[in-house]
C-alpha cells in the first residue's frame, strides 16, 4: 500500500497542477510583489504562493495526524487530497492495531488466555467457585496424586494422557494471587494446571474454559466465608449457569456450607450424590467420633492419598547415643508405641477405591470373596462394600445401594462394583482383584445412567453416609434373593458418596479432631 501511494503521488507531482485547479481561488492564492493584494491567477509579478483554504485544510490534517509538517510537501491539490486520505486511513488502521496489541498484551497475562488442550484426546477437570488457596492446594494434591490412575486413559494406548486441571474463578477471588505466583514459579505445576479468569455466568467465559468438554465441574465454596448463606446462593447460580451451558452430560459437584442449601442444589439439577455439605459432614464425623474414638482420623486417612515414601517415620529419634537399662514395664510400653507407629504409618497410605470385581470371585459370598482377596493379597487389599442394583423396584428410587460388609448374606455377581481399601490401583491390579485393563471393555455391561427424580423429595440429609431405615432394609430383603437372616452393617443409598466426599472429608476432618484420637 505504501509503494502504491508513493507511485501515485509521484505521478501527480510529475504532471504538475491541473489547469482548472491552478486558477481556482479555493486551491491556490498568490501574492503580488508590488502590492499587498492576493490573486488566484499567477503572473510574473504575482508568483509567490500563499495560504489558501485547501492549503490550510491540508496543514490541519497533517498536524492533527501527528505526522508533523515536513519541508518536502506535495504541491498539487490531487496529491494533497491523496495524502489526506492516507493519513485518515493510517489513523484508523493504527487505532485498530493498537486495540489488537492491547488484546495480545492482555492475553500474555496469566488467566486471560483460553484453555487450549495440549493433546487431541486429553481430558480436563474444571474447578470453579470461590475457594481459598489452601482448599485449592488440598484438592489439587488429592486429584493429581500418583495413586490415582485413570484406567480409561491408558486402555489400548502406550502412553497415558495425564488429566489436566482448569481453575476457572474470577480475577478477584481469594486464591488468584497465590495461584498466579505458583504458576509463575513452578513449571511442573503449570504443566498440569491452567488458570482461566472469568465469570461462570458468562457464556463466552465458559467457552474459554471449555466447560462443555470437561469430564466434570467441581464448585467449591469458601469455607471461611462470613456470610455462608450468600456463598451458597452464589454457588446455586453457578450451578444453574453451568447446567444451562453444558447440559446434563457434564457431571457437576458442589461443596456447600449450609444444610438448608441442599434442596436448592437439588432443584438446580444436581444429583444427591453430587451435593456435599460441609456442615453435615462435620457434624456426622463428630458424632461418629463420640461413638468410636479415632473415627475422624480414620476417615481423614482413608479419604486422603499418601505415598509410602512420605509416610515413613523419621529415624532420627530412633538412634540413641547411650545405652540405658530400661525396666521391663517401660520396655513393653516403648515396644507397643513403636509397633503402633509402624502400623499407623502403614495404614495412612491406604485409600478407598471403586472397582469392578474380577469374574473369578463370581458366585462367592461376600465373606468368602473378602477372605480370598485378603489372603491372596497378603492384606494389601481389603474388600469392604459392594453395590447392589434395585432398578426393578418402583419404591426404591436409587439405581443401587452400597452394602457395607453384608457377610454371607450376599452372593457376588458378575461385574460387581465394589469398594476396596488399598494403597493404589497398581496394587489392586497386581493381585488380579479388579477387571484387567487389557480386557475388552465392550464386554463389560455399562453402568446405568443416573436419573434425577425429586418429586418425592423432602429436604434431604446428605452426610458421610445415609443410615438405613427399616423401610429400605425390608424393601431390599423383599426384592433380593438374599438368604436369611439379612444383617448388613450399613446401607449407603448413594453409591458414589464415598468418592465424591473424599476431598471434603480431608479438609473438614482436620477441624474436628484430626490427630487427637489416634
Amino acid at each position: 500500500m505504501i509503494l502504491s501511494g508513493a507511485c501515485i503521488i509521484f505521478f501527480f507531482e510529475s504532471l504538475k497542477e491541473l489547469p482548472a485547479l491552478e486558477t481556482s481561488g479555493f486551491t491556490h492564492l498568490y501574492t503580488c510583489s508590488d502590492s499587498d493584494y492576493v490573486t488566484n491567477v499567477p503572473s510574473d509579478v504575482c508568483s509567490e504562493e500563499t495560504w489558501s483554504v485547501m492549503y490550510s485544510f491540508y496543514f490541519t490534517i497533517v498536524t492533527l495526524g501527528t505526522v508533523g509538517y515536513g519541508d518536502n510537501a506535495p504541491k498539487t491539490v490531487m496529491s494533497r487530497f491523496l495524502v489526506i486520505l492516507f493519513i485518515l486511513l493510517g489513523v484508523l488502521l493504527f487505532s485498530n492495531e493498537i486495540e489488537n496489541l492491547i488484546r495480545l498484551y492482555q492475553l500474555r497475562q496469566i488467566g486471560n488466555p483460553p484453555y487450549a488442550p495440549k493433546f487431541q484426546h486429553s481430558k480436563h477437570l474444571l474447578i470453579a467457585g470461590n475457594p481459598t488457596f489452601a482448599q485449592l492446594t488440598a484438592i489439587l494434591r488429592e486429584i493429581l496424586h500418583e495413586d490415582h490412575i485413570d484406567s480409561a486413559t491408558k486402555l489400548f494406548s502406550k502412553m497415558r494422557v495425564p488429566l489436566h486441571i482448569v481453575i476457572f474463578v474470577e480475577r478477584d477471588a481469594k486464591c488468584v494471587k497465590e495461584l498466579v505466583q505458583k504458576l509463575q514459579t513452578d513449571s511442573i505445576f503449570a504443566a498440569r494446571v491452567t488458570f482461566v479468569a472469568g465469570d461462570v455466568t458468562r457464556m463466552d467465559d465458559l467457552e474459554r474454559a471449555h466447560a462443555s468438554s470437561s469430564i466434570s465441574v467441581l464448585i467449591v465454596s469458601d469455607k471461611h466465608a462470613i456470610d455462608s448463606e450468600m456463598e451458597d446462593s452464589v454457588n446455586v447460580m453457578r450451578v444453574l449457569a453451568i447446567r444451562r451451558h453444558c447440559g446434563p452430560k457434564v457431571r457437576c459437584l458442589a461443596l456447600i456450607l449450609r444444610a438448608e442449601s441442599v434442596c436448592h442444589m437439588l432443584a438446580a439439577g444436581l444429583h444427591p450424590d453430587d451435593v456435599i455439605c460441609e456442615h453435615v459432614i462435620k457434624m456426622g464425623a463428630l458424632a461418629q467420633s463420640t461413638l468410636a474414638p479415632g473415627m475422624s482420623t480414620l476417615l481423614a486417612n482413608l479419604a486422603s492419598s499418601l505415598s509410602e515414601s512420605v509416610a515413613q517415620p523419621s529415624g532420627s529419634n530412633n538412634e540413641s547415643k547411650c545405652v540405658v537399662d530400661v525396666p521391663p514395664s517401660d520396655r513393653n510400653a516403648k515396644t507397643l508405641a513403636s509397633t503402633f507407629a509402624e502400623e499407623y504409618f502403614y495404614g495412612i497410605t491406604k485409600e478407598i477405591y471403586q472397582i469392578r470385581l474380577s469374574s473369578r470371585f463370581c458366585d462367592l459370598t461376600f465373606a468368602q470373596a473378602t477372605a480370598n482377596i485378603f489372603k491372596e493379597s497378603q492384606g494389601h487389599v481389603i474388600l469392604i462394600a459392594v453395590t447392589v442394583n434395585r432398578r426393578d423396584s418402583d419404591e426404591f428410587q436409587e439405581d443401587g445401594c452400597v452394602l457395607l460388609s453384608p457377610g454371607n448374606d450376599l452372593t457376588i455377581s458378575e461385574w460387581s462394583e465394589c469398594f476396596v481399601i488399598a494403597e493404589d490401583m497398581a496394587s489392586i491390579s497386581k493381585f488380579g482383584v479388579n477387571v484387567p485393563e487389557t480386557f475388552n471393555i465392550q464386554g463389560i455391561p455399562p453402568s446405568p445412567e443416573r436419573t434425577i427424580d425429586h418429586h418425592n423429595d423432602n429436604i434431604p440429609f446428605i452426610g458421610l453416609w445415609t443410615p438405613t431405615t427399616l423401610k429400605t432394609v425390608e424393601l431390599v430383603r423383599s426384592k433380593s434373593s438374599l438368604s436369611e437372616p439379612f444383617r448388613p452393617l450399613m446401607v449407603l443409598s448413594n453409591p458414589c458418596l464415598i468418592c465424591s466426599n473424599s476431598f471434603a472429608i480431608e479438609q473438614i476432618s482436620g477441624e474436628i479432631g484430626h490427630g487427637t484420637n489416634q
